[in-house]
């Protein structure tokens, strides 16, 4: 399960006990785009991962961040018929 907060982005995995824990990917952006607003909406489509702040939308592939930058307010992102 893929996770966004403010200023934070990860996933939740299972421990050994059998509890959820967080893992953070925030370390996986390059460093000059650490720093963000609210991760507003989160979708998993097609082997990759959006997660949406105000200003940006993050790609997780699942090994690497593709980042792109909006001059203008991004509101919200949607997952129409695939």
């Amino acid at each position: 399960m893929y996770v966004g907060g403010n200023g934070e982005l990860g996933y939740l995995q299972l421990n050994l006990y059998g509890q959820y824990e967080y893992v953070s990917l925030k370390a996986q952006l390059p460093a000059e785009e650490q720093n963000f607003t609210r991760v507003w909406t989160t979708i998993a489509l097609e082997n990759k991962v959006y997660f949406q702040t105000n200003e940006r939308l993050f790609i997780w592939d699942g090994d690497k961040f593709r980042v792109h930058r909006f001059d203008q307010r991004l509101h919200r992102i949607f997952w129409v018929n695939d």
